[in-house]
């Protein structure tokens, strides 16, 4: 039943996503993965079967195939298509689509180590040039102050001419603003909505509070590689 289940909601999601077969539909995780050994093998008998039992089934909402948007981790919370112009550029939601925390009373998730343990629940994207996804402390401390520079200076953060660490600090000197030095620690805070809200950077000059949304976006500009955040939710952990 639950495999039937999916069924019906992939289908529905193929059907809205090609306005019903006008446009073609890609087979990776952008838009719908097909991974043909899981459909042919003998192991996808029940899959074929799920398939078969709800032909022509779909969910529709105001007369047309739902949007059945699908991940297999969320990390413990599901966002809304106008948090993000790609999925709404029109910056408004199908009713038919919520905000969940999908956590247990304890305030485990579901698909965290206490249960499912998705390989995706704690990961960071990266290359394989790259070799490993960990940051030094000099790297964490240049991402910290580039954070702490207002928006207007993104163009001298990545790219050719790109600013070292030393003229970030200048400039946050020259601006009046105390630049990060001696990381102790990093809190972080997250919202209610299901998004990194807070960076508490302890130093040992004190405490200083990042806003998580603008260090995501410096994150992708500047760190080194191919590093990428792609979700507004993060943690940050040391060892």
């Amino acid at each position: 039943e639950a495999l039937k289940a999916q069924a019906v909601i992939a289908r529905s999601y193929a059907l809205a996503f090609t306005r019903g077969g006008q446009i073609p539909i890609c087979t990776d995780q952008r838009c719908q993965v097909y991974y043909e050994p899981k459909v042919t093998n003998p192991e996808g008998a029940e899959w074929r079967r799920a398939v078969a039992e709800t032909s022509g089934q779909v969910l529709t909402y105001d007369g047309q195939p739902v949007k059945a948007f699908y991940a297999s981790t969320a990390g413990g919370y599901t966002r809304l298509p106008a948090d993000f112009d790609v999925w709404a550029p029109n910056g408004t939601n199908p009713p038919y689509l919520k905000r969940i925390a999908d956590f247990d009373p304890d305030g485990k998730a579901y698909e965290g180590p206490s249960y499912g343990n998705s390989p995706w629940y704690y990961k960071v994207w990266y290359s394989d040039g790259d070799g490993h996804p960990w940051l030094t402390q000099d790297e964490m401390e240049d991402l910290l102050n580039s954070a702490l520079l207002p928006d207007e200076y993104n163009g001298n953060l990545s790219g050719v001419g790109r600013w070292t660490p030393e003229q970030v600090t200048a400039k946050l000197t020259e601006l009046g603003i105390a630049p990060v030095d001696g990381i102790v620690g990093v809190t972080v805070i997250d919202s209610t909505d299901g998004y990194t809200a807070t960076l508490r950077v302890q130093t040992v000059e004190g405490d200083k509070d990042i806003d998580g949304w603008r260090f995501h976006n410096v994150f992708n500009m500047r760190s080194r590689g191919n590093l990428v955040l792609w979700s507004s939710l993060y943690d940050i952990t040391s060892r």
